[in-house]
């Protein structure tokens, strides 16, 4: 899954929270919405759980390599 933000191109993205009833509705029919890191954009984007998965796994490694880094260079 390459999930990126439509606005600034970004893999930094992360799931963000349901914030009103269409994104209740929407998570139904497996539109998520993400929030890029980079630029704060919100967007929806159709997900599988195979896609959820593989994206949960990106970002543990990336949470990883950050505090792998910081813990360097201290």
């Amino acid at each position: 899954m390459n999930l990126s933000c439509p606005k600034c191109n970004s893999f930094e993205v992360y799931p963000s929270g349901v914030k009103n009833v269409l994104d209740f509705v929407l998570k139904g029919l497996l539109v998520r919405a993400f929030r890029c890191h980079c630029c704060g954009d919100r967007f929806h984007t159709f997900t599988t759980r195979k896609d959820r998965r593989a994206l949960n796994e990106r970002i543990v490694m990336r949470m990883a390599m950050r505090q792998l880094v910081s813990r360097v260079s201290m």
